[in-house]
């Protein structure tokens, strides 16, 4: 396996080619950590399964955390530890790179600049390109396809700092979080209160420092409804109402949709010819052709009505497979 850094119209991006007989393990939307109607959403179990399965093998020299590995936007500490601890003990045993791509649950760990010592773990905030058997595929969590997110670009990246915050509250003692998010909120409205009219700027200061102590209060309740209702209520609302959204697309849905089809044009002409697209993100697994191109879904693990989960993809010598994890054995459900 090679692995170095190349141009990418101007900037750095990771490429790593696989040798033949070389395979590489795909696997993304784990979402540790993430609870849906009071129960663990993520079948860790069988991850932790495959895992070992794994390990039996001698051939998968790559593995890649394709984004959403961890649940950081509704996931609590604790949920995250408990549901990713032994698959995380499995992967370091195995003989392999990896290499972690961030998706928008996980945004957070995009800054992060992650090197062992072996030069065998890579940490990339947006894609890398992998080659195999003569064929360049690009690597992404999927994302960046949803209209949403072009026209609201920057705001994704708020929900890793509402996420530190709310932690760092969360980890006091008892319900003492809100008694000091509260007690904040209501300092704000005293100092507006009592505070006599100030001249520019001044005045915005005071606003700011307002904002600033109801802060905390507005993150615990965003945590809170995050935590109850989004799987429930919320994400299925979303996905009927919001057509701009990918989320819940099939492959056949998604290559119609401009967003899409604009990105795969800019990392085009970003990187070069591409032999195909692998992401996650939409928790529809799948494997279609299109334009020339592989397009390849590695679906999800975590429990969904009408979806298939248990989903990874794995590559060797150009040739892209979906599998589907059963109990004790991964079956293939897609080829390319």
């Amino acid at each position: 396996m090679i692995v170095e850094t190349i141009d990418a119209n101007g900037k750095n991006a990771l490429k790593i080619t696989l040798e033949d007989g070389e395979e590489a393990l795909i696997i993304s939307d784990t979402h540790f950590g993430l609870k849906v109607g009071g129960e663990y959403a993520t079948d860790y179990q069988s991850l932790v399964k495959l895992m070992e399965h794994i390990k039996r093998e001698h051939n998968v020299k790559l593995v890649v955390l394709l984004g959403d590995i961890f649940d950081f936007w509704q996931g609590e500490a604790l949920d995250l530890m408990n549901t990713s601890y032994e698959f995380v003990k499995e992967l370091m045993k195995l003989d392999a790179t990896i290499v972690y791509v961030a998706g928008n649950h996980d945004r957070i760990i995009a800054k992060i600049v992650l090197r062992s010592r072996k030069g065998d773990i890579y940490v990339v905030p947006d894609f890398f390109i992998l080659e195999s058997g003569g064929r360049r595929f690009l690597l992404i969590h999927g994302h960046q396809f949803d209209r949403l997110f072009i026209a609201t670009k920057g705001l994704w990246k708020i929900q890793s700092y509402v996420y530190t915050i709310s932690e760092a509250l969360l980890a006091l003692p008892g319900p003492l979080e809100w008694g000091i998010a509260i007690l904040s909120a209501l300092s704000t409205a005293t100092l507006i209160y009592i505070t006599p009219p100030l001249p520019h700027p001044l005045d915005l200061a005071l606003y700011y420092a307002s904002a600033i102590l109801v802060l905390p209060l507005i993150i615990l309740i965003w945590r809170t409804l995050q935590s109850k209702f989004w799987y429930l209520l919320v994400k299925p609302l979303s996905a009927s109402i919001l057509k701009g959204k990918t989320r819940g697309k099939t492959l056949e849905q998604l290559i119609k949709k401009k967003s899409f089809i604009k990105y795969i044009k800019f990392y085009k002409y970003m990187i070069g010819p591409l032999s195909g697209v692998i992401f996650g993100h939409t928790h529809i697994p799948g494997v279609i052709k299109w334009n020339n191109l592989l397009i390849a879904n590695s679906g999800s693990w975590i429990h969904e009505k009408g979806v298939i989960c248990n989903t990874f993809i794995r590559v060797s010598n150009g040739e892209v497979k979906l599998y589907q994890w059963r109990q004790k054995e991964a079956k293939i459900i897609a080829i390319s």
